[in-house]
């Protein structure tokens, strides 16, 4: 029996979506963010599926702690807002007007995410700490340049 059709009949034994798990295709950015955020929905499915069913050399079955399942759930956490942001910035009617809150409201959450000690993984502040950098808004005096025409102000923007 293929692993699909396990898979399918584990889902509706247990009364769960049947969705099948999505892969990572280096093309599209958000397919990785899509692939952690089905294996966190379907977590109970694959865990009691790889409990019962040899799927290691040698006929071994496959344990992912509880710590392990940790991990991806905190990255579908840290990233969602990225690809509602995403979403937002390629519509037809996205503008600059759109860009300058949306990049303030990640950094302004990736800071709370950094600031929360208690709960996010090492591995994951490593994460955190190197999209706040990434994502530091830009300090503008927006009306500066409107009145003087300055652009002065790219010269705080050559660190990037």
């Amino acid at each position: 029996m293929k692993a699909a059709q396990q898979l399918c009949e584990k889902q509706e034994e247990m009364g769960m979506a049947e969705h099948i798990l999505v892969q990572d295709m280096p093309t599209r950015w958000n397919s990785t963010l899509e692939m952690v955020a089905r294996l966190v929905e379907q977590k109970d499915m694959l865990k009691a599926m790889m409990s019962t069913t040899p799927i290691l050399p040698g006929g071994r079955k496959l344990n992912i702690s509880a710590t392990n399942w940790l991990t991806p759930g905190q990255i579908v956490d840290i990233l969602k807002p990225f690809e509602e942001t995403t979403k937002i910035l390629c519509s037809l009617d996205a503008s600059l007007a759109h860009a300058i809150p949306l990049i303030h409201a990640l950094h302004r959450g990736l800071n709370a995410l950094n600031e929360d000690d208690s709960s996010l993984l090492l591995r994951n502040r490593a994460l955190v700490m190197s999209l706040t950098f990434f994502y530091q808004p830009c300090r503008v005096d927006c009306f500066d340049f409107a009145v003087t025409g300055s652009t002065s102000w790219h010269q705080g923007l050559s660190h990037y």
